[in-house]
């Protein structure tokens, strides 16, 4: 028997997902969440008292939802996938709903943009908790089913994780990205025990493997100008070929990684050294202190001088 829900609510906690979720949607389909700029990670609990049900929405953020009360159908493009009380979904960048299939539905549900889990340890490990989300297509199973045990412990750490928001404190986004990152490590080991998704994971390792050379290159040099022709030399593939393949295996373009790469280097040298903002940046193969910050600000949501002061404290 599944056990009685360990987190009572009042009622003024709940958001109406209609009201709330509808507004934010444009033409395109496309959900824009008013994430925190000092980390974007939510935590939110919402019913679904009344129709029009949502339309069909994608959104460039991670989601995972928690089915508290109720039951309903999630749709994923042209598939339907039933959710019951107590399972989890999980919902990246595809077209999907939540359709329900009784009159009263609770769902807990945690966004997070993939930014907010790379603290400077580098993209590559980043790519790596992100994995479940990065294998979905129309195969991929997104319900984890209440019996396994999994949902039970998510919920445990959204909440905890709901209990740090708003992160206004370093502890505190210290603490949420350590239990968003523990939530993840669970669906990555889940999926991995998957016999329909080791054929993958096996692919993607040995993916990872023909793309060492490259990233021990950038961990020497990157502070130099890397071109796309050059990368795919180091790997020993066509640039048509390397664009497509490094896409599948990290999730992101050569151009995105290489940025994304250098501010983690900058997120380094301003929490341990003294060098000068500016030395940093052209250290870094910035042209200027200007675009520096722009880039910089883009991925940290803080300023380089913020940054160094929060690492500091």
């Amino acid at each position: 028997m599944f056990a009685a829900q360990p987190h009572p609510f009042s009622e003024v906690e709940w958001l109406d997902a209609i009201s709330v979720v509808a507004p934010q949607v444009n033409a395109r389909g496309e959900h824009n969440w008013p994430f925190d700029q000092a980390l974007p990670v939510d935590v939110r609990l919402f019913s679904y008292k009344r129709i029009p049900e949502l339309q069909m929405r994608h959104h460039d953020y991670l989601e995972i939802l928690y089915m508290f009360e109720g039951s309903a159908r999630m749709q994923v493009l042209d598939q339907y996938f039933p959710v019951r009380r107590g399972d989890v979904v999980l919902l990246s960048s595809l077209y999907h709903r939540l359709e329900r299939t009784n009159a009263r539905v609770k769902v807990i549900v945690l966004f997070f943009k993939r930014d907010a889990i790379d603290s400077g340890s580098g993209m590559d490990e980043s790519a790596e908790y992100l994995l479940p989300f990065r294998i979905q297509d129309l195969t991929f199973p997104p319900v984890i089913s209440r019996e396994t045990g999994i949902p039970e412990k998510i919920l445990e750490l959204m909440m905890q994780t709901r209990s740090f928001l708003p992160a206004t404190t370093v502890t505190a986004r210290l603490s949420i990205r350590t239990r968003v990152k523990m939530a993840l490590a669970l669906l990555v080991e889940y999926y991995a025990g998957q016999r329909e998704q080791r054929g993958f994971l096996d692919r993607h390792e040995k993916a990872k493997e023909r793309l060492r050379p490259l990233f021990h290159f950038l961990d020497s040099h990157y502070s130099e100008p890397v071109k796309l022709g050059q990368a795919a030399l180091l790997v020993g593939m066509s640039k048509p070929h390397f664009v497509r393949f490094f896409r599948q295996t990290t999730g992101l373009s050569f151009a995105a990684y290489l940025r994304r790469f250098r501010i983690s280097k900058a997120q380094s040298l301003l929490a341990s050294t003294d060098k000068a903002i500016s030395e940093i940046g052209l250290e870094l193969g910035f042209c200027d202190q200007s675009h520096f910050g722009v880039v910089f600000r883009k991925f940290a949501q803080c300023s380089p001088l913020q940054y160094r002061r929060q690492a500091r404290r």
